[in-house]
């Protein structure tokens, strides 16, 4: 069986039904996919959120940092790393 190719709109789109669903390993998965396409500081600010949800909050802390590195003005980014930080 062939697998299927998604653009980078459908791993963002699935990356973040599954978020939205608390499926957070699945939207993990999705939105790595999509940074192999494309790095986007919002990619991994959902990437953060998503590696929140599944309490790796270690490897949450890094997307929030890169989504900042990216785009400074990331507010989101900046707050959610303020609060798993402290």
């Amino acid at each position: 069986m062939k697998k299927t190719k998604f653009s980078l709109d459908d791993y963002i789109e699935r990356g973040q039904f599954y978020l939205l669903n608390h499926k957070f390993c699945e939207a993990i998965k999705h939105f790595q996919k999509a940074l192999e396409i494309k790095a986007d500081p919002l990619l991994y600010y959902q990437l953060g959120l998503a590696y929140e949800g599944a309490n790796k909050t270690s490897e949450a802390r890094e997307m929030y940092r890169k989504a900042l590195e990216l785009n400074p003005a990331l507010k989101e980014a900046e707050e959610r790393l303020k609060n798993i930080s402290s």
